[in-house]
Order: C-alpha cells, then structure tokens, then sequence
C-alpha cells in the first residue's frame, strides 16, 4: 500500500510557517493560552506534556518540574540523572519510558 503525494504530509518552508503563523494571529488575536508558563522555554515543555495529558494535569507538575529544571541544560542534566523530579511528570499522566 503506497501513500498518494497530495495527502501525505510536508512540511512548510519558512515563507510559509512566517505567513500561517501571521495569519494565525490576525484571525486569533485574542488568543489564550490554559497553559501556565513563565518563558518561552516552559511554554515550549508545557505543550509537549500537554500532548499526552490535560493541561490541567500539566499545570500541576510544571511547578516543580520547572523548579528542578529551570532551562533546557538543567532539563538535560535531569534526563541523564534520575531523581524524583525526572518521575514528577508521572503525574500528569506522562511516563518515563522504559529502556
């Protein structure tokens, strides 16, 4: 089974990503975000754990998540050092995966 061309995904250049994005905030203004965050960096980690959770859920963890882990660096170091903060996100509903 073969995917046709005219429904399979592509991504946008940046002329185009410039322009929906643009369009996006002329038809939306006003928008809001349910997500609670303090920087472009916890806005950025707020929306991938909102993918597998509520943002409820997430706005419950973030605080503390972002507490251990303020910027990416100290997100990384997270990731390669297990604590109890790397397992905080389990209570959104995101798990650690196994490995």
């Amino acid at each position: 089974m073969t995917l046709s061309t005219a429904s399979a995904p592509h991504a946008m250049t940046k002329k185009q990503a410039v322009r929906f994005i643009t369009a996006l905030a002329h038809a939306r203004p006003d928008a809001e975000s349910e997500l609670v965050y303090a920087s472009p960096f916890e806005l950025l980690v707020a929306v991938v754990l909102s993918a597998q959770a509520t943002d409820k859920s997430v706005n419950k963890v973030t605080p503390s998540l972002f507490s251990a882990a303020p910027d990416p660096a100290a997100m990384a170091h997270l990731g390669r050092n297990p604590s109890p903060h790397t397992y905080v996100v389990s209570d959104s509903g995101v798990q650690r995966p196994e490995t």
